[in-house]
């Protein structure tokens, strides 16, 4: 996931990986998983240390540092203080939590750095100012053009 926010007062472009288990809350992963989640991890911190675990379970998302997962002896994962989707993102707006390293400008950029990272999926957040408006693919357009 990239954030990519320019306005006037505040600019941030930064990044944290991901790796998403879907685990109901108090049940264990079984050891296979787990030695992959462990590796995954370990690929993840290999980039950044803002790398995160996110647990499904069927009520909601907690989210773990993949660090404490790596360093976590047990396969009850539940056992690892988590913290809600909620504050994580909170985190990641404000600049308390993310990667300068971790960027995406564009979406050639977002799947750049997709493949580079091996990952899935990416997701890129786009903040801009109210005087300036996205229009189609990554172009800015100023508003005063359109009148």
């Amino acid at each position: 996931m990239v954030l990519d926010i320019d306005t006037p007062v505040y600019s941030a472009r930064k990044g944290f990986l991901a790796q998403a288990k879907r685990l109901d809350v108090g049940k264990a992963i079984d050891l296979p998983e787990h030695r992959r989640l462990i590796n995954q991890c370990e690929k993840m911190l290999s980039v950044t240390a803002a790398s995160m675990v996110f647990l499904y379970s069927t009520k909601r998302v907690h989210v773990v540092p993949a660090a404490a997962v790596v360093q976590h002896k047990d396969t009850n994962l539940y056992d690892i203080l988590t913290y809600s989707l909620h504050w994580l993102y909170h985190d990641f707006a404000i600049c308390w939590f993310g990667d300068p390293a971790i960027q995406a400008t564009d979406r050639v950029a977002l799947e750049g750095l997709r493949d580079r990272l091996d990952a899935r999926a990416g997701v890129r957040l786009v903040g801009r100012s109210r005087d300036t408006i996205i229009y189609g693919e990554d172009k800015l357009i100023d508003p005063e053009i359109l009148r």
